[in-house]
């Protein structure tokens, strides 16, 4: 008896087999063509968030620190190597993470707005190369009716306002107090060294980071916005480095 018309063919008669096989070949060449276009690649699958790691890594020689003279700070004076090292260890730290602190860093910052330890998020940033320079700006009483917590400056506090500017256009800048107290940093501190290679903050240690305070307001733009110097796009050598062994 014939079958009706709406009714399903058995799937092993003739013409079934010829529609299964049509539409294989189709599935086939559309699965070619797919790895054709697509180079059958699989894209890489990260297991984790960790940043993949750049192939060249950044060092201190690719971040110079050069000072400009002012008459607010000398900087061949222990308060000048104090103040130098106190900056380039941590503007460092911020480009190459941790391991950029210059030695004594710890016990120099203790638990001071400054000190970030090992925490992370803060470098290696692994950015391009480029010059930092920095000066000394004149430091004006912030807070002269002493309503805030800090420590004024005096005969055996000092005080002062670091500006900054990189080739790249980024300004920061540092205000804090720092106590002379114990063995005075070494002055006279010069060289081809990026970075000192032993402890040149003597005994001396930060007091209060002055930006962090309540109710303490000081206009930088008043003090940094002009460098005493022109900015160069060009990467420098360090001035005045750190001799290659700090005495």
């Amino acid at each position: 008896m014939p079958l009706p018309s709406n009714h399903a063919r058995p799937v092993g008669s003739p013409r079934s087999r010829r529609q299964a096989a049509f539409l294989l070949r189709g599935a086939t060449i559309m699965l070619v063509l797919a790895c054709v276009i697509s180079s059958c690649a699989r894209p890489a699958e990260r297991t984790n968030n960790t940043p993949v790691a750049p192939s060249t890594l950044r060092t201190v020689v690719d971040y110079p620190v050069v000072w400009f003279d002012t008459p607010h700070l000398d900087l061949d004076t222990p308060d000048g190597t104090f103040v130098r090292a106190i900056f380039e260890s941590y503007i460092l730290r911020s480009e190459l993470g941790a391991s950029a602190y210059f030695p004594g860093w710890d016990e120099a910052t203790g638990d001071s707005w400054y000190n970030w330890g090992d925490r992370p998020g803060y470098g290696p940033r692994n950015n391009p190369p480029f010059t930092i320079f920095a000066w000394v700006a004149p430091f004006i009483d912030p807070d002269p009716a002493g309503i805030s917590d800090w420590t004024p400056p005096s005969d055996t506090v000092g005080a002062v306002i670091v500006c900054s500017r990189n080739s790249v256009g980024n300004d920061y800048a540092m205000i804090y107090t720092y106590q002379r107290t114990g063995t005075a940093p070494p002055a006279d501190q010069h060289g081809n060294q990026p970075t000192p290679n032993r402890n040149v903050y003597g005994d001396w240690t930060i007091l209060d980071s002055v930006t962090s305070s309540a109710g303490i307001h000081i206009d930088r733009t008043e003090r940094c916005d002009t460098p005493p110097a022109p900015i160069s796009q060009d990467i420098h050598t360090p001035s005045p480095g750190w001799p290659a062994s700090s005495e």
